[in-house]
């Protein structure tokens, strides 16, 4: 059997992540290109690829009533910390929801129809000049950041980055693999997955009390109709509709998210974190 460090592919992967994932890329992108200029905000332009646009565009964004690629770009100029990551938007305030209302300067959103892959470009021009940010391949993943026509920073695809990312042969990888090393890892490897259940579940927790759309009382609803049995399968479905609940509605909670998306990792946990509950484990 081939051997695999799942350990460092998880550690690697599982990432906190502050409401839906392309909202929160969209204001790390706008913070850190705000950041490299500073002063007076005069235009954003915001160009990402299509998938990026569509799952953000109508979405809340953490710890507001606000929606939206151009609010969520106004956001992490104004008061994003791109230092967060992903939770760059945790300590924005109801002032700077009011200073993003109020903002009277042109907030342009373009689609790169030759991108497939994750792509954020912003570009940020204030009184000091124009500072670009740009994001690559996954939601965290800044590439590039610039001040007028001065490189702050490139991350270069060096030999060793190409080989680090290409380490791990998922190609090769089988369920026996898997199986086999979730049968032997030491339990003190796993601390990063004891963290992901714990923050999924406060989350899903906060979705219980009824925010968004409410899916997992439909789903109540069916039940009670008869139409769902009040087993192991409804108890999986609510604890994870709950956190989706909560999650999209834009509540200031994170997800660890997987794959740079917190649905995923929502979706990955959840119904195991109930079997576990339901079976005793």
């Amino acid at each position: 059997m081939a051997e695999f460090d799942f350990t460092s592919l998880l550690e690697n992967e599982l990432k906190p992540a502050l409401g839906v994932t392309e909202v929160g890329a969209i204001a790390l992108a706008a913070a850190r290109a705000y950041d490299a200029v500073g002063g007076k905000l005069l235009h954003i332009e915001m160009t990402m690829n299509g998938g990026m646009y569509k799952n953000a565009f109508s979405c809340a964004i953490p710890g507001t009533e606000e929606l939206g690629c151009e609010m969520a770009a106004a956001l992490g100029a104004l008061g994003g910390d791109w230092t967060l990551g992903l939770e760059c938007l945790k300590h924005i305030t109801p002032e700077h929801v009011a200073r993003a209302k109020e903002l009277e300067i042109p907030i342009e959103i373009c689609v790169a129809e030759t991108k497939d892959s994750i792509f954020i470009e912003a570009e940020v021009t204030t009184e000091n000049g124009v500072g670009v940010a740009r994001i690559e391949d996954f939601h965290s993943n800044i590439v590039y950041a610039a001040k007028d026509k001065e490189i702050l920073f490139r991350k270069e695809k060096t030999a060793e980055s190409i080989t680090s990312a290409a380490a791990f042969d998922f190609d090769s990888v089988t369920v026996q693999d898997m199986v086999q090393y979730a049968k032997t890892v030491p339990v003190s490897e796993l601390a990063c997955v004891k963290e992901m259940i714990e923050m999924n579940c406060a989350l899903s927790a906060e979705g219980e009390k009824g925010v968004g759309l409410g899916i997992w009382k439909t789903l109540s609803a069916f039940r009670q109709k008869g139409a769902l049995g009040d087993d192991m399968m409804y108890a999986a479905q609510k604890l994870t509709c709950c956190a989706m609940d909560a999650r999209l509605a834009g509540l200031p909670f994170p997800a660890m998210s997987i794959v740079g998306s917190g649905s995923h990792g929502i979706l990955c946990s959840m119904p195991v974190v109930s079997y576990g509950r339901s079976s005793g484990a």
